[in-house]
């Protein structure tokens, strides 16, 4: 896994874990950890993610600030990051979600700038691309989830940190490890957050064929815009795949494409519509035998352990566009 996981992103080094849900979920985060990011930081990233994340932050001993959020594609917004930065803000986590890579340039300029780490979760985007870069290389490491249902899934918890940077990579294999480097030499305070072989021989496996199921995601995504045409329903995202190697990439661009090296190509965890009726939807679609799930029902900042802990969230409209959104599978046998 150590190998076969960085060569596909193209990051140097992989370090593999058995956390549940995010892969980011270390207790303490040893991916946070690793850039030394604790007591007394920020990290700024998304409330409209799965809670592994927030927790993530939190279990670095640092502080998440939760940004606003785009109302057309539900992901992180630079401008609100801009403002909610300040001089102890460390990091900016960024969440690939439902598998959509956008704008990696202006992240990375603008944490240059801000002399702060870019932090990505890449629990959703398996293969995802952008600039003809899979998510994970952007920032200074990219965590991975293999849980069951991801589009890289083994049988049970598991997950993966990717970096180019040696120093994290070992860093992050002391932690996992009892913070030991040698067997029965520790340097720090770590856990036990080693993944078993024959767990990591799994995703490690399907990773041959994962291509091909994006490419089966990206096909019933292609259906879903196709056939959906109630003006009361709106689409959260276009279908994204560009192929020309003068071209940028755009979110309007629709036709799908068999290169192997799109220069950006969304992957589809999950296909996510707005509705403002969306419950009266949901048990319409129900009722015809269409299952679907909402991603997320309940935002991080109102999440009941949140309460009296230090926390920073932007004001916005983020709680009305989360009422609204329903999530369709894109799973390949889901065209069945």
């Amino acid at each position: 896994m150590k190998y076969s996981s960085s060569r596909k992103v193209g990051q140097n080094f992989a370090a593999r874990d058995s956390a549940s849900e995010s892969p980011i979920e270390w207790k303490p985060s040893n991916s946070a950890c690793a850039l030394d990011v604790g007591p007394g930081d920020e990290v700024i990233t998304t409330p409209m993610t799965a809670i592994a994340t927030v927790m993530a932050i939190i279990q670095a001993g640092a502080t998440p600030a939760l940004a606003d959020i785009n109302p057309t594609t539900a992901l992180l917004d630079l401008a609100s990051v801009e403002r909610c930065l300040m001089p102890q803000t460390k990091a900016v986590l960024l969440v690939h979600l439902y598998g959509w890579v956008r704008e990696m340039e202006r992240w990375m300029t603008f944490c240059k700038k801000a002399t702060i780490h870019l932090l990505e979760d890449c629990a959703e985007a398996h293969g995802a691309v952008w600039a003809r870069q899979h998510a994970g290389v952007f920032g200074a490491w990219g965590a991975f989830s293999f849980y069951p249902t991801k589009n890289l899934g083994a049988k049970g918890d598991a997950g993966a940190l990717v970096t180019n940077s040696a120093e994290i990579a070992s860093r992050v294999k002391t932690l996992q490890n009892y913070g030991a480097n040698k067997r029965y030499e520790h340097l720090e305070t770590g856990l036990n957050n080693r993944l078993h072989e024959l767990h990591a021989a799994i995703p490690s496996t399907r990773l041959n064929w994962l291509d091909q199921f994006n490419a089966g995601r990206r096909e019933i995504a292609q259906r879903y815009f196709a056939e959906i045409r109630n003006r009361r329903i709106q689409l959260l995202s276009a279908p994204i795949t560009v192929t020309s190697e003068n071209s940028k990439p755009s979110p309007h661009d629709g036709h799908a494409s068999r290169r192997r090296s799109p220069a950006a190509s969304h992957v589809y965890h999950l296909f996510v519509v707005r509705c403002a009726e969306r419950n009266r939807l949901a048990h319409f679609l129900k009722e015809h035998g269409i299952k679907t799930s909402i991603h997320y029902p309940l935002l991080a900042h109102h999440q009941n352990f949140l309460e009296k802990r230090p926390l920073r969230s932007a004001r916005s409209s983020k709680r009305r566009i989360s009422c609204r959104t329903l999530s369709f599978s894109s799973m390949p046998s889901a065209a069945s």
